[in-house]
């Protein structure tokens, strides 16, 4: 822009120039009136007079082509510079993007890891829990224990009867903690996948006794009188939840 404005100086200078010259040319020439000059004297001043506007006329032409050209220049480098502005604007948002994306993937990850450690403590503090050998009831709803002997649970949570008492405050063990204390009944309903039906009982008590079923308890049984090993069997099933687990899962 600045060599732009340099040659546009130039230009109104010799303009200015030659404006000076033709002034200085009229003013000889009217010095000069009155006196006699031959027709070869005003026929070189004329022709020295169209050489002069002549190149004038040229000069002033090549320096307009000149500043077309630089302004052309000027404004293709000005395009391509609102063009790479708006190339490098665009590559921040994507780089910002980008950044928003990995930290969303960052806490996912963070998370999907606490839920797993969670999960596996679980299933770790599972296993370590000895399998019911009583009734087992589902709790209805939440309670908090208010003294040392009560027991708190959550709704949906599984306990195991150990004692049952006319006052309607059972003892009764959490199968997801171990924790032993009294609840009340009322919050409890009997776990349905842990009922067993007459005729559920008829089925694995044939196939225990058809069947070469590997429980020590079982083979027990076994060796028993037809009456007795019947009475035996109810009994096992109804106070050992586990070895009835075990039975189910065998015959299916």
């Amino acid at each position: 822009m600045k060599k732009l404005e340099i040659i546009e100086s130039e230009r109104d200078d010799l303009l200015e120039e030659n404006a000076k010259l033709k002034v200085t040319i009229d003013t000889l020439g009217i010095s000069y009136e009155g006196r006699k000059v031959d027709e070869s004297n005003k026929s070189s001043i004329q022709s020295s007079e169209f050489e002069k506007e002549d190149g004038k006329k040229k000069m002033t032409k090549a320096m307009q082509m000149e500043i077309d050209n630089l302004r052309s220049s000027f404004q293709s480098k000005t395009e391509i510079e609102e063009t790479l502005n708006g190339v490098e604007k665009t590559l921040i948002e994507r780089e910002k993007e980008i950044e928003q994306l990995q930290e969303k993937i960052s806490l996912m990850n963070i998370q999907q890891l606490k839920e797993t450690s969670i999960t596996l403590k679980k299933d770790q503090s599972t296993q370590s829990i000895d399998p019911p050998k009583g009734l087992v009831y589902v709790a209805i709803r939440d309670w908090e224990a208010r003294n040392s002997t009560q027991l708190s649970f959550k709704r949906g949570e599984k306990l195991e009867i150990k004692e049952e008492d006319t006052d309607g405050w059972w003892l009764a063990r959490s199968l997801d903690t171990d924790e032993e204390g009294r609840v009340n009944i009322n919050h409890f309903k009997k776990d349905e996948e842990s009922e067993l039906s007459t005729s559920e009982s008829l089925e694995l008590f044939h196939y225990a006794m058809t069947e070469n079923v590997d429980i020590p308890k079982i083979k027990e049984i076994k060796i028993r009188g037809n009456v007795e090993r019947a009475s035996l069997f109810l009994s096992l099933i109804k106070q050992d939840s586990f070895l009835l687990n075990q039975l189910r899962k065998k015959e299916h």
